[in-house]
């Protein structure tokens, strides 16, 4: 009962709020709902990609052709890893052509850089929504900061209204006040910890990234460079 009795005292100050302080109640709501969103979508498209970027490692350690990397692009497609192949085969067709045109020296490294700038997009696309939980966890406690003056000034005026400073006066305009506050520190809190853990899985994820290419870029060392090719000066 007393726990009952708790959260109806909770909701009755709430239900009270004036129209300001609603405003910073449904901001703040917004932005939580936004983070778990934000979080919970990471944590079950990572748990795929982890899947998906084991099977790709396991198979293009084994790939002795080009064919075999095209397989294995279409196996895993509508993936990362799957995209990533797909387009560093993409890049290979656009510096050898349509026929089995040997990579020079040049090439081949023009291709490493290709490949670095393809892991950097991935990576700088998977960052793009942490943004949002780092900022929310900086405006929210403002935010409820906010909330909390607001509720104080109001709180000042009824007691100067109502001529006195008692307890009973005093108490509810402070509780309703803080309750900005609190709100505050329950978003602010968990978006803090779930940016800095998406932060370090998306730095794994760009590790992962960088293996692959090293094993992509072998696949194409053995199919397709040649040194004597930059040697006659080509």
């Amino acid at each position: 009962m007393k726990v009952v009795f708790s959260g109806n005292a909770i909701w009755q100050l709430v239900s009270q709020s004036d129209t300001m302080t609603w405003v910073v109640y449904i901001i703040l709501l917004l932005m939580s709902i936004g983070c778990w969103t934000i979080f919970l979508y990471k944590l079950i498209t990572w748990r795929i990609w982890n899947r998906s970027i084991k099977i790709a490692l396991a198979h293009i350690k084994a790939a002795d052709s080009i064919e075999d990397l095209v397989q294995i692009s279409s196996k895993l497609s509508n993936t990362i890893p799957g995209y990533f192949l797909s387009r560093s085969l993409g890049q290979i067709k656009q510096l050898t052509g349509s026929g089995r045109k040997q990579l020079s020296d040049q090439k081949y490294d023009y291709l490493r850089d290709m490949q670095d700038q393809l892991i950097d997009s991935i990576v700088q696309q998977e960052r793009s929504y942490l943004s949002f939980l780092s900022v929310s966890a900086s405006i929210a406690p403002l935010l409820g900061l906010y909330g909390t003056i607001w509720g104080l000034i109001h709180a000042f005026i009824d007691i100067s209204k109502k001529q006195a400073a008692d307890i009973t006066v005093v108490a509810p305009g402070v509780a309703e006040a803080l309750m900005a506050t609190l709100e505050s520190l329950i978003i602010a809190l968990p978006a803090l910890a779930m940016y800095h853990y998406l932060f370090n899985r998306v730095v794994k994820i760009e590790q992962q990234l960088m293996t692959l290419s090293d094993y992509f870029l072998g696949v194409a060392q053995r199919l397709y460079w040649s040194h004597d090719l930059h040697e006659n000066g080509e």
